[in-house]
């Protein structure tokens, strides 16, 4: 197996710690609950390209919430394409956040933020959003996660930072290749920082030589709040799947 793992960093201005406020953003905010994925119609079954043997589903998209998991344990989605070429989503699991791959990254060496009068205490924690995608092989075709780190006081975000890693499968020939990747904050009212990622992967390789059957989209938003509670989102949009294509969601 041949992967490859990028990564991409944003940085907020500290001085902008607590000035920052705007009205467009995702808009979701303090969401609790249980997870609520799209309603996925069964997509139609087509032939590829190079293999009319090999069945695969057309066009296939999804997305959920997951609300913060309790403390030291992360929660996860799992969504499995079927025979019948539909998206079956299974309800929110919690497992400890050890469990979880590649979650234990370093943390960013804590710091208040100059000039800053809100913050008498300030504490800081590090969490993400962690997007993997399986074939049918049990090959991790495409990891996109997407990592937040603040700092807060109980009332205020104070500092935070963002960034993204990507994995993906490469063949011997070709496979899979990062398009894109891109880090940024959708909206601050200072209490809570909307922060979010993207990324895209093309695939050209043994089952399309032509490069044009398989293009695969992934969206990461991670909602920080000065209280130190977070929640997070996750979707993904296929060009094509195929049954037997797995994902798993954290939200750790």
């Amino acid at each position: 197996m041949n992967t490859h793992f990028q990564g991409k960093t944003t940085f907020q201005s500290r001085r902008m710690a607590a000035a920052i406020a705007g009205v467009i953003g995702f808009g979701i905010a303090g969401v609790a609950g249980a997870v609520q994925p799209s309603s996925v119609a069964a997509a139609t079954p087509v032939a590829t390209p190079t293999r009319a043997t090999q069945r695969v589903c057309g066009p296939m998209q999804d997305h959920g919430t997951i609300p913060s998991p309790p403390s030291g344990m992360a929660a996860t989605v799992v969504v499995v394409i079927g025979n019948d070429c539909a998206a079956h989503v299974s309800a929110v699991h919690l497992v400890p956040r050890a469990s979880v791959p590649q979650v234990g990254a370093a943390v960013p060496e804590a710091a208040s933020a100059p000039g800053s009068s809100r913050a008498a205490t300030v504490w800081s924690t590090q969490h993400g959003v962690y997007q993997r995608v399986w074939d049918c092989c049990g090959i991790l075709m495409n990891e996109f996660d997407t990592i937040a780190y603040w700092q807060y006081n109980g009332g205020w975000v104070n500092y935070w930072s963002l960034h993204n890693a990507v994995a993906y499968h490469r063949e011997t020939f070709g496979g899979w290749s990062l398009q894109y990747q891109n880090a940024w904050q959708q909206w601050s009212n200072g209490y809570q920082v909307n922060l979010a990622g993207n990324a895209g992967f093309s695939y050209q390789g043994i089952f399309d030589p032509t490069g044009a059957f398989f293009y695969n989209s992934y969206f990461n938003a991670i909602q920080v709040r000065g209280s130190g509670s977070w929640s997070c989102q996750w979707s993904y949009s296929w060009r094509n799947g195929a049954p037997g294509w797995h994902t798993q969601n954290w939200c750790s």
